[in-house]
C-alpha cells in the first residue's frame, strides 16, 4: 500500500515539472477605444522669450453678385456715401431761440405770421406859439409772405385843437383879424412796405422798400379870416403830429407829397441786452397842388434794449434824427429821445413809451414849439415758433 502511494507521488511530481516547461500560448484580446494621446506643451525656460501669437490674415468679403430679379433686372447695393467737406446749413434752424426784436414802438416785433397793432399818442403843449391839444392814434398791419419776406400797412390820424391867431389879408380891405379855438381832424399818409428780414441766433437784418399815398392835405386856400383859422390850425395840427412822433420816419406826415424810401435795421444781443441802428433814405414829390420840388428824407436812430424780467418786461431807449425837405427851400430837423416800456402777455403785448422832441424846429428849445407825447398801445402777434 505504501508502495503505490510512493508510485503515485512520483508520478504527479514528474507532470507538474514536465508542464512548467512547456510556454502557454498567448491570448490575443478583442480591440478597445483608445484615447488619443494628450499633447504635451512644453513650458518656457527661464530667460527665453515667448515668441509672438501670429497675426490673423485680413477678412476679404467675397464680392456680392447683384440680386437677379429676373426678366433683365437686377438689384445691386448702393453705393458708399461720400460725406460733404462742407455742409450748408439754413439761416434759422428749427428750435433756436433767435434775437428777440420787440421793442418800444408798437410796430416793432418779429417775422410772426401775422402781427397787428395800435397806439394812442397824447400831447398838450405849444406848436409855434399856439397853445395845442391834440390825439394821434396809429394802427399797423403786417403780414408775413414767407419766413423772411413780409409786408407791412401803417397809417397815423389826429384830432386837435389849437388856439390860433392872425390876421387875414385880402388885398381889397383891410385886413381881417381872427383868434379862437379851432378843431381839426387830419390824416396822414398811408404806407406800405415790403421787407426782406433774415434772422440769426443774435443777429436780425431788415432791408425794405415802401412807398406813401399823398393823403394828407392841409385845409384849402383862405378866402376870409374863417378860411384863414382852418389854414392855420391844419398846419399846426400836421406839424404836432409830426412832432409827437419825433419826426420818426416824416414821409407819414407830409402833407400833399408822395414818398418813396428805403429803411434798413440791423439788431444784435442776447435775451437780456440787446441793441440796434436804423437808416432810412427816400425822397418826396409834390402832389394835390403841394408847393416845392423833389425833396430828400434822411433819418437815423439807434435803440437799446434791457429785459426786467425775461420774456415779460422790457425797457429801453431810443434815439433818432430826422431831416426833411433837403434840397427844397425849407429844409426842417428834428432830434428826440423816446424812453419806453412793453410788457408781453402770450401773443398779445401793451406798450408805454415818452417822445422828447429836442431842438429842431418842433422841439424844446426851438423858441416857438414844445413838442412831446405819451403813447400807450398794443396788439397782438402769432408767433410760428
Amino acid at each position: 500500500m505504501r508502495a503505490i502511494v510512493a508510485v503515485s507521488l512520483v508520478l504527479a511530481l514528474a507532470s507538474s515539472a514536465v508542464a512548467q516547461d512547456v510556454a502557454p500560448e498567448e491570448t490575443v484580446a478583442p480591440e478597445e477605444d483608445v484615447a488619443p494621446e494628450e499633447a504635451v506643451v512644453e513650458e518656457p525656460t527661464v530667460g527665453e522669450a515667448t515668441p509672438p501669437d501670429p497675426a490673423p490674415e485680413p477678412v476679404v468679403p467675397a464680392p456680392q453678385e447683384p440680386l437677379n430679379l429676373g426678366g433683365g433686372a437686377s438689384l445691386s447695393p448702393p453705393p458708399p456715401r461720400v460725406e460733404p467737406l462742407f455742409e450748408d446749413r439754413p439761416l434759422v434752424v428749427r428750435g433756436t431761440r433767435l434775437l428777440d426784436q420787440r421793442w418800444g414802438d408798437a410796430a416793432d416785433g418779429r417775422v410772426e405770421p401775422l402781427h397787428a397793432y395800435a397806439s394812442f399818442a397824447f400831447f398838450a403843449g405849444r406848436v409855434h406859439g399856439s397853445d395845442t391839444f391834440a390825439i394821434a392814434p396809429s394802427m399797423g398791419l403786417r403780414l408775413a409772405l414767407t419766413p423772411e419776406l413780409d409786408v407791412s400797412a401803417s397809417w397815423v390820424l389826429a384830432y386837435g385843437v389849437a388856439s390860433v391867431r392872425g390876421e387875414f389879408d385880402g388885398g381889397d380891405a383891410e385886413p381881417e383879424p381872427y383868434q379862437g379855438d379851432v378843431e381839426r381832424v387830419e390824416t396822414g399818409n398811408p404806407t406800405l412796405t415790403f421787407s426782406w428780414a433774415p434772422r440769426w441766433e443774435s443777429i436780425a437784418l431788415r432791408v425794405g422798400l415802401g412807398f406813401a399815398l399823398p393823403v394828407a392835405a392841409l385845409a384849402q386856400a383862405p378866402t376870409d379870416a374863417a378860411s384863414a383859422a382852418q389854414r392855420d390850425a391844419s398846419s399846426i395840427v400836421h406839424d404836432a403830429m409830426l412832432g409827437m412822433y419825433g419826426g420818426r420816419d416824416p414821409w407819414r406826415f407830409l402833407p400833399e407829397r408822395i414818398a418813396f424810401f428805403v429803411p434798413a435795421r440791423i439788431a444784435f444781443g442776447n435775451d437780456l441786452v440787446a441793441g440796434a441802428v436804423d437808416v432810412a433814405g427816400g425822397f418826396t414829390l409834390p402832389v394835390l397842388g403841394g408847393s416845392g420840388d423833389v425833396e430828400a428824407v434822411l433819418q437815423i436812430a439807434g435803440d437799446v434794449a434791457f429785459a426786467v424780467v425775461p420774456d415779460l418786461l422790457r425797457a429801453g431807449l431810443r434815439g433818432s434824427i430826422a431831416a426833411w425837405g433837403l434840397g427844397g427851400e425849407s429844409e426842417r430837423y428834428q432830434p428826440a429821445l423816446e424812453p419806453w416800456v412793453r410788457l408781453a402777455l402770450g401773443p398779445a403785448f401793451a406798450t408805454v413809451r415818452a417822445t422828447f422832441a429836442l431842438g429842431g424846429d418842433l422841439g424844446f428849445g426851438s423858441g416857438d414849439s414844445e413838442l412831446w407825447a405819451i403813447h400807450v398801445g398794443g396788439g397782438a402777434a402769432l408767433d410760428r415758433e
